[in-house]
């Protein structure tokens, strides 16, 4: 599949970033994500609630906040957009002009010489970034902001909690280096001139725990359904590491029943050969 090589081959050569299928027509495609690559929609049977409220996804229907809200888009650093040529072109639906105008075809297959599929491209934000102003708002009232022309997600982060450190505000002077990214951990090094919240558009959990330095800090709840944590201005690693207990009980649960199981094998064993024994004699 050409669009496929080409996404891959800017997933090796960029920073971490997610794609919009829209093969099926219906963005529940999670074809692509067969061969590696991040998809921002696509159906899955236990989904997080308020990504799907963030994505706009009721039931098995589009995830519309996607196709009508460029926040949503930059948040969740959607970079690219497989698009069905039989759908036509983007603008050809309607949807906003603050999407397709910044839309860039970058790729594109025929079949039988006919367009059959698009790759586009999106400004989308970092994965992680810096932002130095929050406003903190309820459930309610969050996913209305977020998709309103008020919110720039360059600038601001909705939090569900007040941050542990003022925020000065402005646009932060810094850098954001990935060192380390896996299914349980996460580590990245930051610079920001300012007191600044590292942004990571990432599903937020309350088992992700985080460190800056040597110093365990909150992982907040930013933008519906990501993650934020504070950081000092300076130059300081941060690290995202997942640690249920529930999970770890668990573990230990089927460690203890692995061992129950070896044992009664074992004294079974025993008894057998001691049966044994005992009729040879």
């Amino acid at each position: 599949d050409p669009n496929i090589d080409f996404l891959l081959e800017r997933q090796r050569e960029e920073d971490p970033f997610r794609v919009l299928s829209m093969r099926g027509q219906n963005g529940q495609d999670v074809r692509p994500g067969m061969f590696g690559l991040e998809l921002a929609g696509g159906h899955h049977p236990n989904d997080l609630a308020r990504y799907r409220d963030l994505i706009g996804m009721a039931g098995s229907q589009l995830p519309i906040n996607l196709l009508t809200s460029s926040n949503v888009l930059r948040m969740l650093n959607v970079r690219y957009v497989l698009w069905p040529d039989q759908l036509g072109a983007p603008a050809d639906l309607g949807l906003p002009a603050d999407i397709t105008n910044n839309l860039r075809r970058l790729n594109s297959t025929t079949v039988q010489g006919r367009p059959y599929e698009s790759v586009y491209g999106f400004p989308d934000l970092p994965r992680a970034r810096l932002v130095a102003d929050a406003v903190v708002l309820p459930d309610e009232q969050a996913m209305a902001y977020l998709i309103s022309p008020e919110f720039d997600p360059a600038r601001q982060v909705v939090l569900s909690d007040p941050p542990p450190i003022d925020l000065p505000g402005g646009e932060v002077e810094g850098t954001v280096e990935w060192v380390e990214r896996n299914n349980n951990n996460v580590t990245l090094r930051v610079s920001a001139d300012r007191p600044t919240l590292l942004v990571l558009a990432d599903n937020w959990f309350p088992a992700w725990k985080a460190r800056v330095g040597d110093e365990e800090v909150p992982v907040l709840r930013a933008n519906h359904s990501l993650r934020a944590v504070p950081v000092p201005s300076g130059e300081h690693t941060v690290d995202f590491y997942y640690d249920s207990d529930q999970l770890r009980w668990s573990l230990r649960l089927t460690l203890l029943s692995l061992t129950v199981v070896a044992g009664l094998i074992g004294l079974d064993w025993i008894r057998s050969r001691g049966r044994a024994e005992r009729r040879a004699e």
